[in-house]
């Protein structure tokens, strides 16, 4: 991808357990601090609208077309942004998806279904054949969640369908982030795609969090990383010369 100005936000954001019109209002307002850097795509931690609670994923799941998302559809439209956030997704059989909404500006809600799920997820959600992509300001985004990146084949067919950008939400422990960092940087460079990667900015679920919410040019760079926990955004922008990247606190 070469769009000049084309700007792509991970939040490093916080969330509160199973209360998702909670964390809509907290989504929107880091949109709307996106939107001030001149952000074109937002992207979240995995579960980011209830928090990393496999234990309350029954509870807490929804579809694409719950009124609880409104404030976020109307935010994507007033500002021309495109929002990934992660949730809970009803089934119409069995434990519910562990997900992605992908909204954009005017456009039906688009879902991701996590490819990839962990032994210690399976008890909660089920898996799909999910791979997914998504149009947006020249960009052709492909989503992945947490674990979809530790599976060679969830970045190679995301990359067979196009995507330039490959962008995932996760939620990783101070032990697992530098295996993920790892991953991350050789997936950007092995299928010239940036990659972006959106942790939590504190502890969710009982879990310790690492942060460190970082963007990889396609040469497997680092063009921007938080340098721990605490709610920020990383930022990256293209440039004639490349990749520009910013950490901006929230």
């Amino acid at each position: 991808m070469n769009k000049n100005n084309f700007r792509i936000a991970a939040a490093q954001s916080t969330s509160i357990a199973g209360d998702i019109g909670e964390n809509v209002r907290r989504h929107v307002a880091f949109v709307r601090k996106a939107s001030e850097h001149h952000a074109n795509v937002v992207v979240f931690p995995e579960l980011s609208l209830t928090g990393y609670e496999p234990t309350l994923a029954m509870k807490t799941a929804i579809h694409a077309d719950d009124s609880v998302l409104l404030p976020l559809q109307n935010v994507r439209n007033e500002l021309g942004i495109m929002v990934i956030a992660g949730c809970p997704i009803r089934s119409t059989v069995g434990k519910p998806f562990l997900g992605a909404f992908i909204l954009r500006p005017e456009q039906p809600i688009a879902v991701y279904r996590k490819r990839f799920v962990h032994p210690g997820e399976a008890e909660y959600f089920q898996a799909s054949d999910d791979v997914v992509t998504c149009s947006f300001c020249g960009a052709k985004v492909g989503i992945a969640i947490c674990a979809d990146i530790n599976n060679p084949l969830h970045p190679e067919d995301t990359s067979k369908l196009g995507a330039d950008i490959y962008a995932a939400g996760v939620a990783i422990t101070p032990n697992g982030i530098g295996d993920a960092e790892s991953n991350l940087s050789a997936i950007a460079h092995r299928h010239e795609m940036l990659a972006v990667m959106a942790n939590y900015a504190s502890s969710t679920g009982d879990y310790p969090i690492a942060g460190r919410s970082a963007i990889w040019n396609e040469q497997g760079q680092v063009v921007a990383q938080a340098d721990g926990t605490g709610e920020c955004l990383v930022i990256a922008e293209a440039t004639p010369d490349g990749w520009r990247g910013d950490v901006v606190r929230v």
